[in-house]
């Protein structure tokens, strides 16, 4: 039900925006974030690179930010592991996008999994911090 209340609501705002109702493009992301002491532990995991006990949560937005999926794993998960069932999903569900862009925690054998399914995936290197003006 959630789903599909999102999807009507997603191809409103796309063609008040000027855009097709589906989306061509998309982008993947995590976030681990630190869970309460309720969580029972099997539900959770450890983010060594961000020291994060808790959970990920790893979505796919289209280009205009709305949101096309989710899905929430123990933070110990790979953001490439996850991110495999998500184009999986993507490609199942939103047969229109063809391309997607993701950070560098997203490894060289997905970006090759996304383009078994038609998706040309993109690795984004990070921006570096502009450095302070003396």
């Amino acid at each position: 039900m959630f789903a599909q209340l999102n999807g009507l609501l997603r191809e409103s705002v796309r063609q008040k925006e000027g855009r097709t109702a589906q989306p061509s493009a998309c982008v993947i992301d995590a976030q681990s974030v630190k869970t309460s002491t309720s969580v029972p532990a099997a539900g959770q995991g450890i983010d060594v690179g961000k020291k994060i006990v808790g959970r990920k949560r790893s979505i796919v937005t289209d280009t205009l930010g709305l949101l096309l999926t989710v899905l929430v794993t123990a933070a110990s998960v790979q953001d490439s592991d996850a991110g495999q069932a998500l184009v999986e999903h993507i490609a199942a569900e939103h047969p229109t996008v063809r391309k997607t862009w993701a950070d560098g925690g997203y490894r060289r054998h997905l970006v090759e999994h996304a383009a078994t399914l038609g998706i040309d995936m993109e690795i984004v290197p990070r921006t570096p911090a502009p450095e302070d003006s003396p």
